[in-house]
């Protein structure tokens, strides 16, 4: 490539997302592309190029960082930190920057290291090598150093626990590196809200969650999922039908909602989902939580939690479309008798009845008929409530429904009628079983280690 050539890419990350990367930006992705601001945030909604803007920018930098870059005298080598909340996230981002790349011969020719931990770019100058690191969320970049450290990317940020961030962004002070953020909203105790609370607006703002100070350190760039020319209007719909007004809001529209009469706080939710609890399994009990299937949408869900008598470690999870008494009830007692588990909490309100006298009948099992009405099911979330603010739920195992069960939880509403709380959502099943699950951990509970499978009294 020739000389005169290579300086437009250098000087237009733009023309190089087209020309190298084969990936024409949108014209609302044009102004981060070409922003020479430092510490930048892409408030996206779903499927609005976010990902793939991010990604062409890491890849012009990696290749341009000396130019780009002042890297202290004598080093040759930065590195660009790519964090998620999971290391096989940012992994695959990662790998699709090398993809990138690898869409034209010349930039191919640079890549000198492409494995999973490591993605090593040479300068278009020669004079040295750009490290790309994906890294999960709450590390700090295995392998990089905090003074090679020029870049952090954090993906989906308001997903991502403060405390990690912070240390995060520890890391590369030395070299003051840049920081790109990137995320769908969720909710306004985070800290993606109150970045982009203090960030000026880099194009068109999509309402009023920015800064008027043009002097301000961060710059947002928003975009609707709607102004993709990829998305269709009866895609957009079936995710109205599918969601929460509340949901579709902060996916598709990128806006921020309030928690308000929401039940859960979002923080403690996405805490839950990385917080890895150890516990000494030879003093735990078992306890299980079923939701019984209702309606045609609705599913039965099984959850198993292990419990010290403080916390609830999530170890077993499943669900199936409505199904017959018989069955739930079979499956009910093969999970007892494979826990041997303490207590097996069940709605006992309409099909959940049948299910309990069966368990009965058919298995010798007598579960206790707690019922669940308003004031006990919000009780029940109560508990969970209580138990996740205090950092004291693990549901890292739940990678499958993860996303599931956190929406549900996020969705839920608290409503009053005739001073009675009352919970509602679109769908809470996965909630539920969860929520009933933990019932064995309310105040003033303590644990019973048993040696099998005891009987209910």
């Amino acid at each position: 490539m020739k000389v005169d050539q290579i300086l437009k890419l250098r000087d237009d990350p733009a023309l190089f997302a087209s020309v190298i990367c084969k990936s024409r930006p949108f014209t609302y992705n044009i102004p981060f592309l070409r922003s020479k601001d430092k510490y930048r945030i892409l408030r996206h909604g779903r499927q609005s190029g976010k990902s793939q803007n991010i990604c062409a920018a890491v890849g012009h930098f990696a290749v341009f960082a000396d130019w780009l870059s002042v890297l202290p005298e004598g080093e040759t080598e930065c590195d660009v930190i790519y964090t998620a909340q999971k290391f096989d996230i940012a992994a695959l981002m990662c790998d699709k920057i090398i993809r990138l790349l690898r869409n034209h011969p010349w930039t191919e020719s640079l890549i000198i290291k492409d494995v999973g931990k490591l993605k090593q770019i040479r300068f278009a100058t020669g004079r040295g090598v750009c490290n790309i690191r994906p890294t999960a969320l709450g590390e700090t970049g295995a392998g990089a150093r905090g003074n090679t450290v020029s870049g952090i990317i954090e993906d989906e940020n308001a997903y991502q626990n403060e405390d990690a961030i912070t240390a995060l962004e520890g890391t590369g002070a030395a070299r003051d590196p840049f920081i790109w953020v990137a995320s769908t909203p969720d909710g306004e105790d985070t800290p993606f809200y109150r970045r982009c609370k203090n960030a000026r607006m880099g194009n068109e703002p999509i309402d009023d969650v920015y800064s008027d100070d043009v002097n301000a350190e961060w710059v947002q760039f928003c975009a609707k999922s709607k102004q993709s020319p990829m998305i269709t209007d009866r895609y957009l719909n079936m995710q109205k039908e599918k969601l929460t007004h509340e949901m579709y809001m902060q996916e598709y529209e990128a806006q921020f909602i309030g928690l308000g009469d929401y039940m859960y706080n979002r923080q403690s939710l996405n805490h839950a989902a990385i917080n890895n609890i150890d516990m000494d399994v030879n003093n735990t009990v078992y306890d299980i939580g079923v939701d019984v299937a209702r309606l045609g949408k609705d599913q039965t869900v099984y959850t198993v939690i292990q419990s010290d008598g403080e916390s609830a470690k999530l170890v077993y999870y499943d669900s199936e479309d409505l199904s017959v008494i018989p069955m739930i009830s079979s499956k009910i007692f093969g999970l007892y008798t494979r826990f041997k588990a303490r207590n097996v909490y069940l709605e006992s309100n309409g099909i959940g009845g049948g299910v309990i006298d069966d368990l009965s009948i058919n298995h010798g099992l007598q579960i206790p008929d707690t019922g669940y009405t308003p004031k006990t099911k919000a009780e029940t979330h109560n508990n969970l409530l209580r138990l996740l603010t205090s950092h004291r739920v693990d549901l890292t195992i739940c990678n499958d429904h993860r996303h599931i069960l956190l929406e549900q939880l996020r969705s839920i509403k608290k409503e009053f009628k005739n001073n009675v709380m009352h919970l509602v959502a679109k769908h809470d099943d996965w909630a539920d079983s969860l929520a009933l699950a933990c019932n064995g951990l309310k105040k003033g509970r303590t644990i019973q280690v048993f040696d099998s499978a005891p009987a209910f009294t």
